[in-house]
């Protein structure tokens, strides 16, 4: 049987990496690195030193399983035998799913295997690792695509249609809801943030003058107060003012609020939304 030994030790520093870091992944354990690499090495050398050796196929399967736990040792050093036999068994599981997994990627691509476990297609020969490490690279563009997918679903999901009154003006707004404010008004409530654009809306006689030198006072908005905030804003003197109405349209439900307290932001949130809320304020 030709061996190809320069095949053999790729195809076997590959795997062992991969099957050795899933293994500590699937469990959710840390591991450093120098000996995940000392691990590798020690797999490598005798997986190409076996095959040298006439041995009969009960202990050839004893000596891979010794091997794969002298393997685990040295990747763990020192840990809970609970938690080095998680790691065995994950490790002898995932050795199996991922031959299985390669010979069956063989079969349908009608690839060819020699004695020596080198893939061949047409005149080219190349190692195994070749596949694996392609399937590697699809199942990590899978897993980001999801990841994608989820990640817009959820901030798909965060934002909601609000309606604002105050006076004779009814402002309807793009709401996000931020599971990080937990601001409050004076009196205890969940505080809510409009951004300066709208805050012109609802407000359209108060000199922006006023607005910008924080000298807005009780005789330009009834009930309305400054007070300290040490996020959202950049500056931590927050204008606070009464609002008549907040509506918020959460799936098929709406949420309406009589006598709210929202606080003017600096800034206007990048232009994606105009009013900030608590998860609180809408009952989630």
């Amino acid at each position: 049987m030709e061996v190809y030994i320069e095949y053999a030790i790729i195809d076997n520093l590959v795997m062992n990496a991969i099957l050795l870091h899933l293994s500590f992944y699937i469990n959710q354990l840390k591991y450093k690195k120098w000996q995940l690499i000392l691990s590798n090495i020690l797999g490598t050398i005798c997986s190409i030193l076996i095959p040298l050796f006439i041995i009969p196929n009960t202990l050839l399967l004893a000596i891979k399983i010794a091997l794969a736990m002298s393997m685990i040792f040295v990747a763990t050093g020192k840990i809970k035998i609970k938690k080095y036999i998680l790691i065995l068994l994950t490790f002898l599981t995932l050795t199996f799913l991922l031959g299985g997994l390669c010979f069956g990627v063989i079969e349908i691509l009608g690839l060819k295997v020699d004695g020596g476990g080198v893939l061949l297609f047409n005149d080219f020969s190349f190692p195994m690792s070749i596949l694996i490490v392609v399937i590697a690279c699809y199942v990590w563009v899978i897993k980001l695509l999801v990841h994608t997918i989820k990640n817009r679903l959820n901030i798909s999901s965060s934002f909601v249609d609000v309606d604002v009154r105050k006076d004779n003006v009814c402002v309807h707004l793009l709401g996000y809801i931020d599971t990080g404010n937990f601001a409050c008004d004076k009196n205890g409530n969940n505080l809510i943030f409009i951004s300066p654009r709208m805050f012109h809306r609802l407000f359209p006689k108060i000199d922006i003058t006023k607005f910008v030198l924080q000298k807005i006072g009780q005789d330009d908005i009834a009930g309305s107060y400054y007070t300290k905030i040490n996020d959202v804003t950049k500056n931590n003197i927050t204008l606070v003012v009464p609002i008549d109405n907040i509506e918020v349209n959460v799936g098929n439900k709406n949420k309406s609020t009589k006598n709210v307290f929202v606080a003017v932001s600096q800034n206007n949130f990048g232009g994606e939304f105009d009013i900030l809320l608590s998860p609180q304020f809408i009952g989630r």
